[in-house]
């Protein structure tokens, strides 16, 4: 009976050596300006705590604007044809988009993990592609991003990112294609607005987003020391407990 629990022992061990390891998403598209200007960061523990009640307004404010069939016609008519919405993509930012996956709609970021380190992930709250166009846009509903806080969208981190992963997935079906346009908006709710702020981006301004991308994904899984850099970023990162750059803040 021991040499037979023994067999059954190393045969699991086995079995179990032989199961690729799998790892959460580097960098998620909310979180990409933080990650170039900190690449080390993706590599610290994540603390995570209650969402704020500011946070937990906006949940519900997404939960209850982004409903299929009854979006605003001026976000209808900005696509062109109804969008999806909350469509959660990943790739890997060192692949080719052989790998690219849709991950599924309504998640709430429970993004699932992947068989190597350098997958992004990202949820579009709108999104359409067709032929040859990318729209991709995203709701906004604080205070201090109605009041200047966000970046332009041509150069936002999160809506290149997104329209980024769009592609990749679109490259499951034709390897070298590219769009014709790119289209990047943020639908912007706070303070009783309700205004479109939008951008378009040519497919060239999109591979350098990509290049930039796989560059930063490199750096941060290099064998070397972490870099880290303070920031204006700090503030929101999820990792700042851990970070050795905060020693003595908290």
């Amino acid at each position: 009976l021991f040499m037979l629990a023994y067999r059954r022992c190393i045969a699991y061990t086995a079995s179990v050596n032989t199961l690729p390891q799998l790892y959460p998403a580097i960098v998620t598209a909310s979180s990409i300006d933080r990650f170039f200007s900190c690449p080390g960061s993706a590599r610290l523990p994540r603390v995570t705590e209650a969402s704020s009640a500011a946070a937990q307004a906006g949940t519900a404010e997404h939960a209850a604007r982004l409903v299929p069939g009854q979006l605003p016609r001026r976000v209808v008519e900005w696509f062109g044809r109804e969008p999806g919405c909350e469509v959660a993509l990943a790739a890997d930012a060192l692949g080719d988009g052989s790998e690219a996956q849709f991950l599924g709609q309504f998640l709430e970021r429970g993004y699932p993990l992947f068989t190597t380190p350098s997958f992004v992930g990202g949820t579009a709250d709108v999104i359409s592609m067709t032929d040859d166009v990318i729209s991709v846009g995203d709701l906004k509903t604080g205070r201090m991003q109605a009041r200047g806080a966000l970046l332009p969208p041509d150069v936002a981190g999160q809506l290149l990112c997104l329209a980024w992963l769009a592609r990749q997935w679109r490259r499951l079906r034709c390897a070298d294609w590219q769009p014709g346009r790119v289209r990047l908006m943020w639908w912007i709710t706070a303070d009783g607005r309700d205004d479109l702020w939008d951008a378009e981006i040519t497919a060239e301004q999109l591979e350098q987003f990509a290049s930039r991308l796989r560059r930063t994904v490199e750096n941060a899984l290099s064998s070397g020391p972490l870099s880290l850099r303070r920031s204006p970023h700090c503030n929101y990162c999820a990792a700042f407990d851990a970070c050795p750059a905060q020693a003595g803040a908290i």
